[in-house]
This record gives C-alpha cells, sequence and structure tokens, in this order.
C-alpha cells in the first residue's frame, strides 16, 4: 500500500508519499503530475522518489484552472500502484444564500457574491 497526500499553495502543489511495511521502494519509483484524464504517459512533470519509503516534493502549481491528480509508479514503469484523490486547481466561485421569512408572495432570491 501506498499513501499519496497533498496540499496546495498558489504557487506550489506539494505531494507526500509513504509506502506501507509491505512495500518495496526502487531508486526509480516515480511519482507524476497529471491533468485529470491524461494517461500515464502524458505527465506535466515528475520526480524519481530516489528509493526512500516516505518523503515530500514540491511541484509548480499549473497556471491553467483544472482539475488534477498524482500517480505514484514502480521501477521506472508505468505500473500504477497508487493515484491520489482529485484536486480542484484554479479559481473557485463561492455561492452564498440568505433567506428572509416567506410569505405566500415572497420569492426566494439568491444573493450570489
Amino acid at each position: 500500500m501506498v499513501t499519496l497526500g497533498v496540499k496546495f499553495t498558489t504557487k506550489t502543489v506539494v505531494v507526500s508519499w509513504a509506502l506501507g511495511p509491505d512495500m518495496k521502494a526502487t531508486p526509480n519509483d516515480w511519482i507524476g503530475f497529471y491533468k485529470l484524464g491524461q494517461p500515464s504517459d502524458k505527465y506535466r512533470e515528475y520526480i524519481k522518489t530516489g528509493g526512500a519509503p516516505s518523503g515530500m516534493h514540491d511541484f509548480t502549481a499549473p497556471k491553467t484552472p483544472g482539475l488534477y491528480l498524482f500517480k505514484y509508479f514502480t521501477n521506472s514503469t508505468y505500473n500504477e500502484i497508487a493515484v491520489s484523490g482529485t484536486l480542484h486547481l484554479g479559481p473557485q466561485l463561492l455561492v452564498s444564500a440568505s433567506l428572509r421569512p416567506c410569505t405566500s408572495s415572497t420569492r426566494l432570491t439568491p444573493i450570489v457574491s
């Protein structure tokens, strides 16, 4: 089992990894950073783990908003053994609504800010 963790800011996306006790790292294990839906050979960026059973690495945050993810591969192959959750990177719309007491002639009007 491999655990992938992710945190991000406007400039970087940090991935962390930790191999379970049943896994043995190789110097050629690697992690790819992908736009959602891309095949494994179409990574945006990648790093080799250097055989470290756990660690962290900063990737450059993409300038194009969208959905992204990380994949962990073993020994210079496309043998995918872990995938992160999907990340939404870029602007996000915040919607809020306020409610007023309702009468038979009152309509609800959302307030978008």
